[in-house]
C-alpha cells in the first residue's frame, strides 16, 4: 500500500480514537454504569492449539477457537453505586445465603461496546453474548493518595459479533 493510499483512507474514514466509546451493560442502573466506564478492552479471540508429533517434524494444529476475557474499568462515586451493581449481579449468580447457583441463562446478559467517531456517530458495535462478571476488584483506599477510586470488572462471555 502506498503512503498516498494510506493517507486517503485515513482522511475518508478517520482513525479510531481510544476515548470515543460507550458500553451498554443491561443490568442495574445501566445508564450510570455506562457513564462511569472509562476503559474497556476490545473483545478478542485466539486459536487453541495442540502439538502433533507422530512422525517426523512436530506440528501444531488448532483444535478449538476461544475468546479472551474483557476488562472494564469504572470510576467509583462515594456511594459505590457501580460496585453495588456488580455485587448484586454476583449475588444473582450465587445466592450468598444458601450458596445455590442460578441457571446460566438467568445471570448472563448481552453486553455491547460502541466505537464512536469524533462526532459521536457509532462506527462499530461489538456485542458480547452471554456475558457475566467473573471478577469484581475494587481499588485500594489510601490516606496519602488523591486520585479517583476505580473498579475493575473482568467479564467472561461465550462469543462476540461485530455488527457493523
Amino acid at each position: 500500500m502506498s503512503f498516498e493510499k494510506f493517507l486517503a483512507h485515513v482522511r475518508s474514514k478517520s482513525l479510531a480514537r481510544q476515548n470515543r466509546f460507550e458500553v451498554i451493560i443491561p443490568f442495574g442502573d445501566s445508564q450510570l454504569t455506562s457513564l462511569m466506564c472509562h476503559s474497556v478492552s476490545i473483545p478478542s479471540q485466539f486459536a487453541v492449539t495442540d502439538t502433533n508429533n507422530m512422525f517426523g517434524i512436530s506440528r501444531d494444529h488448532v483444535w478449538m477457537k476461544n475468546v479472551n476475557q474483557v476488562v472494564m474499568r469504572f470510576y467509583m462515586d462515594t456511594d459505590l453505586k457501580v460496585k453495588k451493581t456488580f455485587d448484586d449481579w454476583l449475588k444473582l449468580i450465587q445466592n450468598p445465603n444458601n450458596g445455590i447457583l442460578e441457571y446460566y441463562s438467568k445471570y448472563t446478559r448481552d453486553v455491547t461496546v460502541k466505537v464512536l467517531d469524533i462526532n459521536d456517530k457509532v462506527r462499530n458495535e461489538i456485542t458480547m453474548y452471554e456475558a457475566y462478571p467473573r471478577n469484581v476488584e475494587g481499588d485500594t483506599l489510601n490516606a496519602r493518595a488523591n486520585g479517583i477510586a476505580e473498579l475493575v470488572v473482568t467479564f467472561n462471555f461465550r462469543y462476540y459479533i461485530n455488527k457493523k
